[in-house]
């Protein structure tokens, strides 16, 4: 969820995907997109709406850097950062003086925009993953009434995410991917705005994470 303007910034994204060629039978447990992030190397799977092996093909890139924050979104061809259906996102944070932080404090900061635009009583969780090493969570905002309207946001409008949180050394990681689409129940999930079918899919995707040292110094 994010509840700012975005600028798409071309040619700046450092993201490789293996295989390459379009022509080739889309297959998700064949391709995967690594990107180096401060003192880690984040492998993750394509987005959901991915049909081809190519990534670039079917999303609009956003990359942005400030300081110690890394951001790099994808969204699906033809939509636009401030009214998408679909976001994926990596984002990764460099905290040198924070040793003590753990995975789930680092996760609860990031909570931060949720409760600010659904309010607490429209927001439920559900925990997947619950260690030391990682905590992946579904977040449901069943509606946004204190989020901008100009950003696709309001009274009318929900939320879910599937999130994962990371650390490497002293850089923490979250990958996320979210689906946005009319006010729903979430007990109710053919009110959902992405269908349990998907939503399983990627929760299976996401289990082929993987975040290793980088050998690049922290710049």
């Amino acid at each position: 969820m994010h509840l700012w303007p975005r600028i798409v910034v071309c040619g700046l994204l450092v993201l490789s995907a293996s295989p390459g060629r379009t022509a080739e039978t889309f297959d998700p447990d064949k391709l995967t997109q690594t990107i180096n992030i401060y003192e880690a190397v984040v492998i993750y799977p394509p987005a959901t709406w991915q049909t081809s092996m190519n990534p670039f093909e079917e999303s609009e890139f956003y990359r942005d850097q400030k300081g110690p924050v890394f951001l790099v979104e994808q969204i699906p061809k033809g939509e636009s950062f401030e009214a998408w259906s679909q976001l994926y996102a990596i984002n990764g944070t460099y905290l040198p003086n924070a040793q003590n932080l753990t995975i789930k404090q680092f996760a609860n900061l990031n909570m931060g925009s949720f409760s600010q635009a659904c309010g607490r009583e429209n927001i439920s969780i559900t925990k997947l993953e619950d260690s030391t090493s990682a905590l992946t969570i579904i977040l449901f905002c069943a509606a946004s009434p204190h989020g901008p309207v100009k950003l696709g946001y309001g009274p009318d409008k929900g939320e879910i995410a599937l999130m994962t949180f990371r650390r490497q050394d002293d850089t923490f990681i979250k990958v996320y991917h979210e689906w946005r689409g009319k006010q729903f129940d979430a007990a109710d999930n053919a009110t959902w705005p992405v269908t349990p079918t998907v939503l399983n899919e990627m929760i299976r995707r996401f289990k082929g994470i993987h975040i290793s040292k980088s050998s690049r110094p922290v710049k």
